[in-house]
């Protein structure tokens, strides 16, 4: 008596259950190309606001910046958020950047985002969102710094944190000291000094990313379909 085919992949050549399997995997490649919702990879927005470092008569070339390190992945940037107030009485309209880091201060800029959030004089606090849609690169285990500058005001004004925790998933880190990490510049970035501080401190911001790059992935999405196709071989 004929044995009777145990499943549908029995019953197709080799050739088609190949296709199929590449079909799969260029679906989940597809799927991986997007990058689903943002999210902070590092923030410590959650600490209390401990002050502000701040240039009460801020220049367009005038700039404070902060430290951060990512992890062992390539991640898209698609954000960055500033605990910024505004203790002024006129507006203040901010812009944010990523410059690339030269050992212990900033380098060159990398990118600037796309919109300039104001705020009215006397505004408190808050959180505010910078956004990209460049799709930059963070590369692996790097330094960068965060910046910002009044491109109109004359009031820049960022918090900072005492507390050194952050909120990270990963490996991601937030420069924190009295030195190196929390830096201004009065000439629109072509020299930078450290903030004089009296205690340990960092400004107050999160990194929204995307999920890691799709190249990343992709050495495990084949090996997952070549191991997919020996099993089916030895089933054949």
């Amino acid at each position: 008596m004929a044995r009777m085919p145990k499943s549908l992949s029995e019953m197709l050549p080799q050739a088609a259950v190949l296709s199929r399997l590449q079909g799969a995997a260029v679906a989940v490649c597809a799927l991986a190309a997007f990058p689903i919702q943002a999210a902070f990879q590092v923030s410590n927005l959650a600490n209390s606001n401990a002050g502000s470092w701040a240039f009460t008569s801020a220049t367009p070339d005038s700039y404070l910046a902060n430290s951060f390190t990512t992890d062992g992945s390539d991640y898209v940037l698609t954000g960055a958020t500033l605990g910024l107030g505004n203790s002024g009485t006129s507006q203040t309209t901010f812009q944010a950047s990523i410059w690339s880091d030269a050992g212990s201060s900033p380098d060159t800029l990398l990118l600037t985002f796309d919109n300039t959030p104001t705020l009215d004089g006397g505004e408190t606090f808050q959180d505010v969102a910078f956004f990209s849609d460049d799709g930059f690169t963070l590369a692996a285990n790097s330094t960068y710094y965060l910046a910002l500058h009044a491109i109109a005001g004359s009031l820049l004004s960022w918090g900072y944190t005492t507390d050194s925790s952050v909120q990270a998933p990963g490996g991601w880190g937030i420069g924190f000291s009295q030195s190196d990490t929390t830096m201004r510049s009065t000439n629109g970035g072509s020299s930078w000094s450290s903030i004089p501080a009296s205690s340990l401190s960092a400004h107050r911001f999160g990194i929204s990313t995307a999920v890691p790059v799709p190249n990343v992935m992709l050495p495990g999405l084949f090996g997952l379909g070549l191991t997919l196709l020996m099993r089916r071989r030895r089933r054949c």
